[in-house]
């Protein structure tokens, strides 16, 4: 019985291997708004997060990320116009004004661009430390010609 645990503890140690590298100074967002609007701020996500991500030459996550943006933005700002009208008939969350509702969509629209970037810059770290990266076709930035707009989103 002792072997068995033993030799699945030493099975998990072979199988862990470093996810991902984590900067020194990390970003950490925070999205606060009332429960009562999560259904609108939940769909507006889940149609970024549902778009169709093309992985390949010529392709960046950020990239594609942004592009998600562009195809939801209907969706955002329906959203948005939901949520304002939840709060406004509650009537019980006077601090969250419009400006704010149209922060916290804002706030997702750059978490979802700056997650693209980041898997962009996990796949090249990988590179970088693969003996056969050389073999392996990867996509510069520079390829993607939706990388590198404007950041004011």
């Amino acid at each position: 019985m002792l072997s068995i645990a033993l030799a699945s503890f030493v099975i998990g140690l072979q199988s862990q291997a470093a996810i991902a590298e984590y900067p020194e100074q990390p970003k950490t967002w925070t999205i606060e708004y009332p429960f009562v609007i999560d259904a609108s701020v939940a769909g507006y996500y889940n149609c970024l997060q549902s778009e169709e991500v093309i992985a390949g030459e010529g392709y960046t996550f950020e990239g594609q990320h942004r592009k998600a943006v562009e195809s939801c933005e209907k969706k955002g700002k329906q959203a948005q116009k939901d949520a304002n009208a939840i709060l406004a008939k509650s009537g019980r969350y006077p601090a969250m004004t419009p400006e704010k509702v149209s922060l916290v969509f804002e706030t997702l629209r750059k978490i979802h661009i700056e997650r693209g970037r980041d898997i962009d810059v996990q796949i090249a770290q990988d590179l970088a430390g693969n003996p056969y990266a050389d073999q392996i076709q990867t996509s510069a930035s520079q390829n993607d010609p939706s990388v590198g707009e404007d950041e004011g989103l």
